[in-house]
C-alpha cells in the first residue's frame, strides 16, 4: 500500500510502484445479453475514491474531471434505494449501512463500463430519497467512481484497477460536513455516520493500493490525487 502525503516517493517512484497494477492491452469484452451498447472503446482505466462522507471525494474527483477530458465519474450513491426502504437506527433513518445499496445493479453497471461501453445508471436524488430517472455515464479512457463504501462488497473489487482511500480524521470530516452549510445534525454524526463507517468502510482502507492523506487542505489533496490519476494513466 501506497501512501500519499506521508511518503514521498517523487514521480519516478510512483510510476514504479504504479506500473504493477495495470496490464497492457486489455480491450472490451461483449456487453452483457439484452442490453443496448455503442461499440466499446479500449479498456478503460478503472479508478475507485472510497474514503469516510464528507471527506472531500466528490470535490476531488469533480476537479480531476475538469482537468482531463478523457476521464467520466460517477457514484456510489446513485444505486441507493429509496428511503422507504431503509432502517432506523433510534430516531433517525440510517443512511449508512451498505443493506441500503443496490450493489448488484452497481457492479452490473461497472462491468460494462470496464469492458468500454456506455451506460445509463439510477439519478437518485438525495433531496427526495429516491430514484427520480436515469443517467448516462458515457465510457472513456479513465473512469472515476466515487463512494464511502465503494469496497465493501468484495466483488466490486478486483473491477478497480485502482483503488484509492481518502483518509482524513474525524475533526476534519465534521468540519467539511458542516461547512456544506446544509441542516445538520451532530449526534446523528456521533452515533450513527461515525462508527458505521468504521465497521463498514475503514476496513476497505488495507484494501486500497494508496492511501491519499486528505487531512490537508482540499487543493493539496487534489494535487496529491491528480498526481496518481497522472502516473496510473501514464502507466496503464
Amino acid at each position: 500500500m501506497l501512501h500519499f502525503g506521508t511518503c514521498r516517493d517523487g514521480e519516478a517512484g510512483i510510476r514504479g510502484r504504479l506500473k504493477i497494477f495495470f496490464p497492457k492491452g486489455i480491450v472490451g469484452s461483449s456487453p452483457t445479453p439484452g442490453t443496448t451498447h455503442t461499440m466499446p472503446i479500449s479498456r478503460p482505466l478503472i479508478i475507485g475514491l472510497a474514503g469516510p462522507s464528507g471527506a472531500g471525494k466528490s470535490t476531488l474527483c469533480a476537479a480531476i474531471a475538469a482537468e482531463r477530458s478523457d476521464v467520466g465519474h460517477f457514484k456510489l450513491d446513485d444505486f441507493f434505494k429509496d428511503a422507504t426502504e431503509f432502517s432506523y437506527y433510534k430516531h433517525w433513518l440510517n443512511r449508512e449501512v451498505p443493506t441500503n445499496l443496490k450493489f448488484d445493479d452497481f457492479i452490473s453497471a461497472l462491468s460494462q463500463l470496464r469492458n468500454g461501453y456506455s451506460v445509463d445508471v439510477p439519478d437518485y436524488s438525495m433531496k427526495a430519497d429516491k430514484q427520480i430517472g436515469t443517467k448516462r455515464i458515457e465510457a472513456k479512457q479513465i473512469i472515476l467512481v466515487e463512494g464511502y463504501l465503494l469496497f465493501h462488497d468484495q466483488r466490486a473489487r478486483p473491477l478497480f484497477d485502482l483503488r484509492l482511500f481518502l483518509d482524513v480524521t474525524t475533526d476534519v470530516q465534521l468540519a467539511r460536513r458542516t461547512g456544506r452549510g446544509i441542516p445538520f445534525d451532530k449526534s446523528y454524526f456521533d452515533e450513527v455516520v461515525v462508527p458505521t463507517f468504521e465497521e463498514f468502510g475503514r476496513p476497505a482502507m488495507h484494501d486500497a493500493h494508496v492511501v491519499i492523506n486528505g487531512n490537508v487542505s482540499l487543493d493539496d489533496a487534489t494535487q496529491e490525487f491528480l498526481a496518481v490519476i497522472n502516473e496510473a494513466a501514464n502507466v496503464y
